[in-house]
């Protein structure tokens, strides 16, 4: 699933404009859209599993890549590989799981809820 901010269409055109796009166990056609509107690469589930420090964090020209582990959300909290990719003009969040701090919402009156 891809969320894009600020919140419009997930078309090419509008990934291309987006200055934070979330992407939620993506399938190869999300990933391919991302990476075609962008013109980075998103890396796989299997790079932002890797435990080795020198693979947490990298760059690669002008783009930012680390992956990291979070805690889940749910019943069994476990750790889930999460990604990030940042350039000067947008960040990138790659996840495969439901995580903690995304249950929380902020209202229009600023309130926050659960």
């Amino acid at each position: 699933m891809i969320t894009v901010f600020p919140i419009s269409d997930r078309s090419p055109e509008r990934l291309a404009e987006a200055v934070w796009i979330d992407l939620k166990s993506p399938g190869e056609d999300e990933i391919a859209m991302v990476e075609r509107a962008t013109g980075l690469k998103i890396p796989t589930r299997e790079e932002v599993s890797a435990i080795e420090a020198s693979s947490r964090l990298q760059r690669v020209d002008r783009a930012l890549y680390l992956s990291a582990p979070l805690l889940t959300a749910g019943e069994a909290t476990h750790l889930s590989p999460a990604g990030f990719v940042l350039t000067p003009e947008r960040l990138i969040t790659l996840r495969f799981d439901k995580l903690a701090p995304s249950t929380w919402r902020r209202t229009t009156s600023g309130e926050t809820r659960r």
